[in-house]
């Protein structure tokens, strides 16, 4: 699975709870989060979990410590779409997206 929509700060405290998980069979606590990110608070490491959360990453159970569960786990994998998307000059993107217009069209 791609981790499109979330920012690379997201992405990484994804991965960090993924890989502590499947390490130590926990999650990990927001001390232990704040650490691996550098964070200078653990108010910086709820806004991250929250908005993990909302999109739908994560599950936790409230009031509970350590009550964190990935539900998608994170992947090195890329789309070829996506990663060509990103090196394609803005001719090549306009050219692309010209030829999905007129497909649509067609298709109407």
């Amino acid at each position: 699975m791609i981790v499109a929509g979330l920012t690379n700060r997201q992405r990484d405290l994804l991965k960090y709870i993924w890989d502590f998980e499947s390490e130590k069979g926990i999650a990990p606590s927001f001390d232990e989060m704040k650490d691996a990110m550098c964070l200078a608070s653990k108010s910086g490491v709820s806004r991250l979990v929250n908005a993990l959360e909302e999109r739908g990453f994560i599950a936790r159970l409230p009031n509970r410590a350590r009550a964190i569960t990935v539900l998608h786990p994170p992947s090195e994998k890329r789309s070829p779409l996506v990663e060509s998307w990103k090196s394609a000059s803005v001719q090549e993107r306009q050219d692309f997206l010209y030829l999905i217009n007129a497909k649509i069209e067609r298709a109407v």
